[in-house]
């Protein structure tokens, strides 16, 4: 990601470029992040990377900037190569039971 420039007076300001990683908390939606993100950044270019559930949790990769031009968005219909894992823990936290990626 790259720095922001320092605003001189009266100047915009500072805009950041490049990917964030998010871990997004269950509950919220990918949306509901992106405009977070955008709030909290003060600006409008903020996108992500693919979208997980409002009821998972995990990383959430966020685009910013002049980023979000080179973001890679390919058709729902094409077959990409996805892999996927989950997990169950126990009220102690530890692992209850994982199932791999396929």
């Amino acid at each position: 990601m790259s720095a922001p420039r320092p605003a001189g007076p009266g100047a915009a300001p500072p805009e950041w470029s490049g990917l964030l990683p998010v871990d997004k908390p269950s509950g919220m939606t990918s949306h509901d992040v992106v405009e977070r993100a955008r709030r909290r950044l003060h600006m409008r270019a903020v996108g992500h990377l693919g979208t997980l559930d409002p009821g998972a949790s995990g990383l959430l990769v966020l685009v910013l900037g002049t980023a979000t031009r080179c973001a890679l968005v390919s058709p729902p219909h094409q077959n990409l190569a996805r892999q996927w894992q989950a997990g169950v823990r126990g009220c102690h936290g530890g692992l209850v039971h994982h199932l791999p990626g396929q």
